[in-house]
């Protein structure tokens, strides 16, 4: 089992300095808001989906400190009575959905009190079977 924090509660520290804070306490994964409630101070899917370098630039940050990346939160209300807030809940999950599906390492994408947060659940599951598949067929080609 590894210790994990979600970052929200140092989103006045820039990524850089909460990492590093964190790493110093024996945290080894982190959970980062990137939307919705948890806010995007320390990451902005619209921004790192836009951008391969700032996407790279955030991971190595996480990485510098030996830490991993445990879950994208992106908690809202997709199902607001008002529907620009409404829209833009959708757009954050929708966009952490996506960053979660580049080649990085995040355990898990969390999508609370969203009826999105099943199809998340189940998106990231065909993921996780699609690479034991391809790993079956690579040992099975080598017996």
């Amino acid at each position: 089992m590894k210790l994990g924090v979600l970052t929200v509660a140092l989103g006045d520290m820039s990524l850089d300095a909460a990492c590093k804070f964190l790493s110093e306490q024996g945290v080894q994964m982190v959970e980062i808001g990137c939307g919705g409630f948890p806010g995007t101070a320390h990451c902005n899917a619209a921004e790192l989906l836009a951008d391969e370098n700032k996407q790279k630039e955030f991971l190595d940050t996480i990485h510098k400190y030996g830490l991993e990346i445990s879950a994208l939160s992106a908690h809202g209300n997709a199902v607001h009575p008002d529907k620009a807030i409404a829209k833009k809940f959708d757009e954050d999950l929708t966009n952490a959905i996506l960053l979660a599906e580049k080649p990085v390492s995040y355990t898990h994408l969390r999508a609370h009190e969203t009826d999105s947060y099943l199809v998340c659940r189940l998106l990231l599951e065909k993921k996780k079977n699609q690479k034991k598949r391809r790993k079956r067929r690579i040992y099975s080609s080598k017996s």
